[in-house]
This record gives C-alpha cells, structure tokens and sequence, in this order.
C-alpha cells in the first residue's frame, strides 16, 4: 500500500502530480487547501485499493413466502387489491 501526499499551487497543479506518480487510475483519498493557499491531495494507486477497501459484505439471502402463509392483499392496510379503482377516484375531496 503506498499513500502518498502532493502538494501544489493548485488543484491542478496537484493532481497532474498525482497522475504522473500514480498514473490516471490512482484514487484521490482526500484533499485539502494549506494555510499558505496551496492544495495538498492524499492518493493511491488503483492496483493499492484493495489492501484499503473492507471486502464486499455477503449479499443477504432471500427467502419466498410460502403459498399457505401468505396474507391477502385486502387484509394489510394500505395495500389496493384493484389499482385501477383507487386511480378512479380523486385523491383529495374538491369541496
């Protein structure tokens, strides 16, 4: 893992420093403007990411209900078994 820091009169001066260090692909960790108005940019290169980053969480496992336990629409509050009927009528009394 190599993190390194720039320093430039500007952001652009700074990032054409990292670009050239690291290469187009390096990863900009954090920047910031110095008291003396310069900018300093914290980066890494692309292929050092991954000895940063935390592993992708496991995705989470789904299971579908089963047949006999599901609830019918008509019984949860809130849910419109006929769509087209709750779109007939307007949402807010005009009177």
């Amino acid at each position: 893992m190599n993190i390194r820091k720039f320093t430039g009169a500007t952001s652009r001066d700074a990032l054409r420093l990292v670009r050239e260090a690291l290469g187009a692909d390096a990863v900009v960790l954090s920047n910031r403007t110095l008291d003396d108005g310069s900018v300093e940019i914290v980066a890494l290169a692309d292929s050092d990411l991954a000895a940063v980053a935390p592993p992708a969480a496991a995705r989470p496992r789904t299971i579908a209900p089963r047949g006999t336990d599901s609830v019918p629409a008509a019984a949860v509050p809130g849910i419109v078994s006929r769509p087209s009927a709750a779109l007939a009528r307007p949402a807010v009394n005009p009177y």
